[in-house]
């Protein structure tokens, strides 16, 4: 597990986290976030999206890396790679899977997590993820047996979306 200097209370909002990458918000966070998405959501699979930034994309391969590190899942972490979030939540519907979308606008990062349904998981639910991280309460590390696998779906899924939406406009 990545280590993390983040201050959770000062990151940890409604409906997402974010802070500064540089100075408030760790990767370490991303890693949690993605760890304990599927704790919480006791499911096998996540899909994490960016925005296309270089921090978003450090953030979400992190995320990746927590997913398939959440404690005994043997959990699959789907990198879909950059898009909207219209095109985010059509990766969940298409996966069945809950996921986290990461984004940068002005040096601030923001991590979003979504249910599988394509709910976003905010108010006192994202409430306890923050409580669980700021008391060190979050998955620990698997061992290699128990790991889970990450697939880079990026090209893809993106294909797939890009058809349907041609389609759609047909």
């Amino acid at each position: 597990m990545l280590t993390t200097d983040t201050n959770f209370a000062a990151v940890v909002h409604h409906d997402h986290v974010s802070g500064r990458a540089a100075t408030e918000l760790s990767p370490g966070a991303a890693w949690l976030l993605g760890a304990l998405l599927i704790r919480t959501q006791q499911v096998s699979q996540a899909v994490v999206t960016h925005d296309g930034d270089t921090t978003s994309e450090l953030f979400a391969r992190t995320f990746l890396r927590g997913v398939i590190n959440a404690d005994s899942w043997a959990a699959r972490a789907t990198y879909a790679g950059t898009g909207t979030l219209d095109y985010h939540l059509w990766c969940q519907d298409t996966l069945s899977a809950p996921g986290g979308r990461i984004t940068t606008t002005d040096d601030v990062t923001s991590i979003r997590l979504y249910r599988a349904d394509g709910h976003i998981i905010g108010g006192a639910a994202l409430a306890d993820l923050g409580e669980r991280m700021a008391i060190n309460r979050a998955p620990l590390p698997v061992n290699d047996q128990a790991k889970g696998t990450i697939e880079d779906r990026a090209a893809e899924l993106q294909q797939a979306w890009a058809t349907t939406r041609e389609e759609g406009a047909g």
